[in-house]
């Protein structure tokens, strides 16, 4: 898993994080959620409801 070999790249966004075959980021799990806007507030950056 991406979580045990470290943090996924940064990206300027969630479109380009997806583009790239990253995420999606949930808030408790991930250091990442922390990188992105959880537009749709469910706990999770960088999933549909955020594209």
């Amino acid at each position: 898993a991406a979580g045990a070999r470290g943090a996924d790249p940064r990206y300027p966004d969630c479109a380009a994080a997806d583009r790239a075959g990253y995420g999606p980021y949930f808030r408790e799990t991930r250091k990442e959620y922390h990188w992105y806007t959880d537009k749709d507030g469910d706990g999770v950056a960088c999933d549909q409801g955020d594209l």
